[in-house]
C-alpha cells in the first residue's frame, strides 16, 4: 500500500508518498498557486483554499 501525505501552508505545500516499509517514493514541493488555480477553475471536486 502507498501512503500519501500533504503538508499545506499558505504559500507552498509538500506532497510525500511512502510505502509500507517507510521508504520515500515521491516528494514534491509545489506552490499553493497551483491549488488555488485548480480550485478557481472548478478542477477540484470540493472547494479548497489555503489559509
Amino acid at each position: 500500500m502507498i501512503h500519501v501525505g500533504i503538508d499545506l501552508h499558505s504559500r507552498n505545500m509538500t506532497l510525500v508518498a511512502i510505502n509500507d516499509n517507510g521508504k520515500l517514493l515521491v516528494e514534491e514541493k509545489l506552490t499553493t498557486t497551483l491549488l488555488t488555480s485548480a480550485n478557481s477553475s472548478g478542477a477540484l471536486p470540493i472547494p479548497c483554499r489555503p489559509w
